[in-house]
Protein backbone atom coordinates (compact mmCIF):
# COMPACT_ATOMS: atom_id res chain seq x y z
CA UNK A 1 0.00 0.00 0.00
CA UNK A 2 1.78 3.50 -0.98
CA UNK A 3 2.35 5.87 1.67
CA UNK A 4 0.14 8.53 2.24
CA UNK A 5 0.85 12.16 0.69
CA UNK A 6 -0.59 15.47 1.95
CA UNK A 7 -3.56 16.66 4.48
CA UNK A 8 -7.02 15.06 4.80
CA UNK A 9 -9.49 17.51 4.50
CA UNK A 10 -13.17 17.76 6.75
CA UNK A 11 -16.37 19.55 6.19
CA UNK A 12 -17.85 20.80 9.22
CA UNK A 13 -21.41 20.52 9.46
CA UNK A 14 -24.15 20.96 11.67
CA UNK A 15 -26.29 18.32 12.85
CA UNK A 16 -29.64 20.13 11.20
CA UNK A 17 -27.71 21.31 7.74
CA UNK A 18 -28.07 17.59 6.31
CA UNK A 19 -30.61 16.56 4.23
CA UNK A 20 -32.85 13.98 6.11
CA UNK A 21 -34.51 11.88 3.57
CA UNK A 22 -37.19 10.32 5.71
CA UNK A 23 -38.81 14.34 6.65
CA UNK A 24 -38.00 15.19 3.44
CA UNK A 25 -39.33 12.38 1.22
CA UNK A 26 -42.96 12.32 3.08
CA UNK A 27 -45.03 15.18 0.95
CA UNK A 28 -43.77 13.65 -2.04
CA UNK A 29 -44.85 10.34 -0.91
CA UNK A 30 -48.30 11.61 0.13
CA UNK A 31 -48.80 13.02 -3.14
CA UNK A 32 -47.68 10.32 -5.32
CA UNK A 33 -49.70 7.78 -3.21
CA UNK A 34 -52.81 10.10 -3.30
CA UNK A 35 -52.68 10.07 -7.16
CA UNK A 36 -51.85 6.74 -7.73
CA UNK A 37 -54.80 5.83 -5.68
CA UNK A 38 -56.92 8.62 -7.57
CA UNK A 39 -56.26 7.14 -10.61
CA UNK A 40 -56.90 3.55 -9.51
CA UNK A 41 -60.20 4.57 -7.97
CA UNK A 42 -60.78 6.18 -11.59
CA UNK A 43 -60.25 3.51 -13.58
CA UNK A 44 -62.21 1.11 -11.73
CA UNK A 45 -65.68 3.44 -11.72
CA UNK A 46 -64.49 3.60 -15.36
CA UNK A 47 -64.75 -0.31 -15.92
CA UNK A 48 -67.85 -0.64 -14.06
CA UNK A 49 -69.62 2.24 -16.50
CA UNK A 50 -68.36 0.15 -19.44
CA UNK A 51 -69.70 -2.87 -18.15
CA UNK A 52 -72.74 -1.10 -17.11
CA UNK A 53 -73.15 0.27 -20.55
CA UNK A 54 -72.26 -3.40 -22.35
CA UNK A 55 -74.96 -4.92 -19.81
CA UNK A 56 -77.11 -2.11 -21.43
CA UNK A 57 -76.47 -2.80 -25.13
CA UNK A 58 -77.17 -6.32 -24.78
CA UNK A 59 -80.31 -6.39 -23.04
CA UNK A 60 -81.14 -3.68 -26.14
CA UNK A 61 -80.27 -5.74 -28.40
CA UNK A 62 -82.59 -8.62 -26.74
CA UNK A 63 -85.28 -6.58 -27.10
CA UNK A 64 -85.01 -5.72 -30.46
CA UNK A 65 -84.13 -9.55 -31.72
CA UNK A 66 -87.65 -10.30 -29.55
CA UNK A 67 -89.29 -7.19 -31.05
CA UNK A 68 -87.96 -8.85 -34.70
CA UNK A 69 -89.38 -12.21 -33.82
CA UNK A 70 -92.65 -10.81 -33.26
CA UNK A 71 -93.69 -9.33 -35.90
Amino acid sequence: MPKKRGVDQKTLTEDNELFDFDEEVKPILEVLCGKTLELSRMEVLEEEELREMKEQQDHYKRMLAAEVTDI
